[in-house]
Parts: C-alpha cells; sequence; structure tokens
C-alpha cells in the first residue's frame, strides 16, 4: 500500500492488465464525431503536444477537425516592468495559424462558437488554471490532463523541476480527466509504467534537457490517447500505479524566488551546485554573504550570484559558510570564492549586485572594491 499523510490509497494493479482493458483499436471507434479539441497551454512543454496535435490534425482531418488555443496574457516584466513577455504557446499557435483566446480567468468566460460545431474536448498542458464545471460540462467529452509525472507522485506544478531536485532516476507522463477543484486529482485514465523512463544523466541533466527528453514522449502518449478514442465514456480509470524506492510520494510546488535562495546554514556544496543546475542562478543577500567592511549602504541587498563551480584549489584558511574571499593564483589570475557548509569552496564567476552585473574577468576585483575586501581575507595560491 502507498500511504501519503494517513490516507491509505488502493493496492497497485498491475499496469499490463489495466493497458490491455484499455486497448481500444480504431475499429471499435471509427465511427465517432470528429474532435473539435481548445487546447489550453503555456510553456515549451505544452507547446511540443500542441504542435503534435496539429500534425495529427493535418493528417486526419477527420479525427481532429479543428483546433482552438487558450493561453494566459502576456505578463510585463523586466526593470520597470516595461518589457511583456508572452508564453510560447501563444507563438506556436500563430505560427499554426490557429484561432487564439487571451484567458486570465474563466469568470463570465464562454466557449467560442466554431464552425464546425461546438467544441467537444478541452485539453490542458501546463495551463495553470483550474476550468470551472460550468464549462466542463458543457463540453461533450469534459476535459483531460497531460501531466509530467507518474500522479499521484510530484502532484503540482514544477514536477520536472522537482523530480531533479529529488534526485530522481525515472519521470513519466499521466492523462486523467480535470477536477474542477483540485489540480492532479483527476481520474488517471492513462500512465507511463512504473518506473517510469530512466532520466539521462541524472546527474548533470538540467531542466531544460529533461523537459526537451520528456516533452516529445508527453506528446505522443497524448496522440496515442486520442487515437485509442479513451476519452469516450465509459472511461477506464486506472489505479495509481508510483512507487519509488522508498515508497515516498512528492509534491510538486510551483517554484519561487525563495527557492534559489541560499541558505548557507543548511545546504552543502552538493546541494548549491544542484540547485543552480536545475533551478538557473542563485541568490543571496548581503548580510547572509558574509563580507568583511561591507558598504553599510549595501547592507540588506540582494546579490545573484552565477556560473558558481567547484574551486579546485584549497584555499588553506578557516573561513565560514557564505564568506567571499579573492584568492589570487598563477599568473596573476583572480578568483573570487566563497564556502559552503561541508567546507566546499566554490568559484565565483559573475555576480549582480544593486543592479550592477559584474562579469568573470572582472568579477574579482569588482568585489574588491565594491565590498572593501581586507587584505588578511585574501588569499595567494603558489604555482
Amino acid at each position: 500500500m502507498i500511504k501519503l499523510r494517513g490516507l491509505r490509497l488502493c493496492p497497485i494493479i498491475s499496469y499490463s492488465k489495466l493497458h490491455l482493458a484499455h486497448r481500444r483499436q480504431y475499429g471499435s471507434v471509427s465511427g465517432r464525431e470528429p474532435l473539435r479539441i481548445l487546447f489550453c497551454g503555456s510553456d515549451d512543454f505544452s507547446s511540443c503536444s500542441l504542435k503534435a496535435l496539429h500534425s495529427e490534425h493535418q493528417r486526419h482531418p477527420d479525427r481532429i477537425a479543428s483546433i482552438d488555443v487558450i493561453c494566459r496574457p502576456g505578463k510585463r516584466t523586466g526593470q520597470g516592468l516595461k518589457k511583456i513577455r508572452q508564453v510560447p504557446t501563444k507563438a506556436v499557435a500563430r505560427e499554426l495559424k490557429l484561432p487564439i483566446h487571451e484567458v486570465d480567468t474563466f469568470t463570465g468566460w464562454e466557449l467560442p462558437v466554431l464552425e464546425k460545431g461546438p467544441v467537444n474536448l478541452l485539453v490542458t498542458v501546463s495551463f495553470g488554471l483550474l476550468v470551472p464545471p460550468r464549462i466542463l460540462e458543457s463540453i461533450q467529452y469534459g476535459g483531460i490532463n497531460l501531466h509530467p509525472s507518474i500522479l499521484p507522485d510530484l502532484r503540482g506544478a514544477a514536477p520536472l523541476h522537482h523530480a531533479l531536485l529529488a534526485q530522481r532516476k525515472h519521470v513519466g507522463m499521466t492523462i486523467q480527466t480535470l477536477d474542477p477543484k483540485c489540480f492532479d486529482h483527476g481520474k488517471i485514465l492513462l500512465q507511463t509504467p512504473p518506473p517510469g523512463l530512466e532520466i539521462p544523466n541524472p546527474e548533470s541533466c538540467t531542466f531544460q534537457d529533461l523537459e526537451r527528453y520528456v516533452a516529445p514522449k508527453a506528446a505522443d502518449m497524448l496522440v496515442q490517447f486520442l487515437r485509442r478514442g479513451l476519452y469516450i465514456p465509459p472511461l477506464n480509470v486506472m489505479e495509481p500505479e508510483h512507487r519509488d524506492q522508498s515508497g515516498e510520494l512528492l509534491t510538486a510546488p510551483k517554484l519561487v524566488t525563495e527557492d534559489r535562495h541560499i541558505k548557507w546554514s543548511s545546504w552543502d556544496g552538493a546541494e548549491i551546485l544542484r540547485r543552480q543546475r536545475v533551478l538557473g542562478g542563485l541568490w543571496s543577500t548581503l548580510g547572509d554573504v558574509k563580507v568583511p567592511s561591507v558598504s553599510p549602504s549595501l547592507i540588506g541587498k540582494r546579490i545573484l550570484l552565477y556560473d558558481l563551480s567547484a574551486f579546485e584549489h584549497s584555499t588553506n584558511i578557516d573561513h565560514p559558510p557564505g564568506r567571499l574571499i579573492v584568492v589570487e593564483g598563477p599568473g596573476k589570475t583572480t578568483n573570487l570564492v566563497v564556502r559552503t557548509l561541508d567546507g566546499v569552496d566554490l568559484r565565483v564567476d559573475r555576480f549582480l549586485v544593486d543592479g550592477k552585473h559584474l562579469h568573470p574577468v572582472e568579477a574579482a576585483q569588482s568585489a574588491r572594491d565594491l565590498f572593501k575586501l581586507l587584505p588578511e581575507v585574501k588569499v595567494r595560491l603558489r604555482p
């Protein structure tokens, strides 16, 4: 049995038996009505599925008659919020010449009227909005969702990120019905058999690497699901099958800025480098990054640390976690180094503080000038 916060889920059922129970051949559904899909997506992962559905529509217009696309409006970003960043799915829909509907709330929103008949299936992939019951109930086949995890494991908005952060070795996909009240609590209709797809090079795999690996496989699962007519009632509902080595089920909540905030008192060097690999640039504040003689005006300022890497040389100095030091090496090379909880020294190639972006060549000297690093924390390496 799988335990999750005191709840007991149903016993594991053989995937092969369920897979056979699901296997509907074209002959049994050949007379079904062509699909008029309303696709809801946002990111590159969902865009891959949209492209796959469009290809299927072009190859078999008798199966998919039309595709309309819902996406969220662009968001203002950057300094002064002067730039508007559009979601990738919108650009893909434009490229494919598909009708686009921008929706930031379903309150008062009505389904589009289509030339070939009403929408009869809603598909969401990385969308981020709950679809209300009044819309789902007005669609012939309701709604389905493609989620990049073997549910109920890694429920949430960022399953691929959290899989890498948790050092998982496998990942998978699930197609479920849409629950009108909770994300990722629908009825499971199809999913990757456990343990799932093996993550390529898990020790060095980035989020972008994993997304590029999983997205086309998930898109193919979606197409096969539609071809087999698994959305047609009565639905064959699967029992959850996930069980990792520990039997633990994880959640995958939306990533927030705090996830990139370095915890010098609890993160070791490996954790810091893993988070950088998965989440990108990390940050701290001048205060928890220990800098001697730092200007009072900079205390509390956020410092963004980029391109951290293990420093190959030993500094031979006892300095606390989060302490920035300048290390001068052979050939007058200069390095900016910070120590972690477990005594690992990391080289900082570039950083941003107080709105100023400093690059590798100037990082160490700029740190010395900006933070007024004292001579006693400058370490000289011997050739």
